[in-house]
């Protein structure tokens, strides 16, 4: 649809607050939350699990946010939505049909062989 001058569609425009959009705001925030139980992780957790407990765990808060931020989230998303979503489809007629035995026979008038762009008629000579 052809987007006229003096009407603009906003709904596909995302408001920005001091020239921050909204959507980049929110992962601001996302980002503040992870490392803060990062930092509460590193403070209550020994120091030899600390490699096993706070980097997984910043990782898998991390990701979604990350690729959000990339602009790569639902490309991602609709990828794991299909390795993980099965569906059936299945088309059916209603019916089966059973092939004559003629049926896979070729006809006399009838070549599939042969210069296609040169005649206009079948060529014979095999």
């Amino acid at each position: 649809m052809a987007q006229s001058e003096f009407y603009k569609d906003l709904s596909k425009i995302e408001k920005k607050y001091h020239g921050i959009s909204l959507k980049k705001i929110k992962i601001g925030f996302q980002f503040f939350g992870i490392t803060l139980i990062a930092l509460v992780e590193s403070f209550l957790v020994p120091d030899w699990a600390f490699y096993l407990v706070t980097l997984p765990t910043a990782l898998f808060l991390g990701t979604i946010p990350a690729l959000d931020y990339m602009d790569k989230w639902k490309r991602v998303r609709r990828k794991l939505e299909l390795f993980f979503v099965y569906e059936d489809n299945f088309y059916t007629t209603g019916q089966i049909r059973r092939y004559e035995a003629n049926e896979f026979i070729e006809k006399d008038n009838i070549c599939e062989t042969g210069d296609f762009l040169l005649s206009e008629t079948p060529n014979h000579a095999f």
